[in-house]
């Protein structure tokens, strides 16, 4: 599939990017792990202690991938892949995360935070100025319903799949932030040539 113009792409498209993207983000990297640690305890992966030391990774991460997100402001549409295929991979990787190795399991958590607050970041500054260019941005407040529709589905997910291994509930998160990232992905458009020399060669010089 070709990649999209920035130009044909309609409301409808730009708004399902964000809210697929988000709903991923958050309800993926972001908190899949409160309903995942219980299901981890019970199969002795894991103990209160180091759960908890996951949790205050992924915290800290958030935090560090919020403030780290302006590395991306010429180019959130870049800082969307990467977060986007991060969430999947770490999420992935979780299976086999557990006590026995926590610095593992406390990198994984802390990078999807990471990953997870470039995303949020990056979907907003990409989707809401395309809104914008078509006057539609009373469409962007969809965007962010994202958030709860991932919390909600991955709630759901790890509570009908509660009787199987945490390992496997890890593996078909992954696998839906895998689909979605892909789904986002071939909708992005490509990234015009113009578009990426623009900062250079539309600086200012000085007098």
């Amino acid at each position: 599939m070709e990649p999209h113009s920035s130009s044909s792409l309609s409301p409808r498209s730009i708004v399902f990017i964000g809210l697929v993207a988000l709903a991923i983000a958050m309800g993926i990297g972001r908190f899949a792990f409160t309903p995942m640690m219980p299901l981890m305890v019970r199969d002795g992966s894991l103990d209160a202690v180091t759960g908890t030391e996951w949790a205050t990774a992924n915290y800290v991460g958030y935090l560090l991938g919020a403030i780290s997100a302006s590395w991306f402001a010429r180019s959130p549409r870049r800082g969307l892949q990467v977060g986007l295929v991060g969430v999947a991979a770490t999420t992935l990787a979780m299976a086999w995360g557990n006590a026995a190795l926590p610095w593992v399991g406390m990198a994984l958590r802390g990078s999807a935070g990471v990953f997870s607050a470039w995303v949020l970041v990056c979907a907003s500054s990409w989707c809401l100025p395309e809104l914008a260019r078509r006057h539609a941005t009373s469409l962007g407040g969809w965007i962010y319903t994202g958030v709860g529709l991932g919390i909600a589905a991955t709630g759901v997910l790890t509570w009908l799949g509660g009787a199987q291994a945490a390992s496997v509930l890890w593996v078909e998160l992954g696998l839906l932030a895998t689909v979605g990232a892909v789904q986002v992905m071939r909708r992005l458009p490509a990234q015009p040539a113009a578009a990426a020399v623009s900062g250079v060669a539309g600086a200012p010089r000085p007098a």
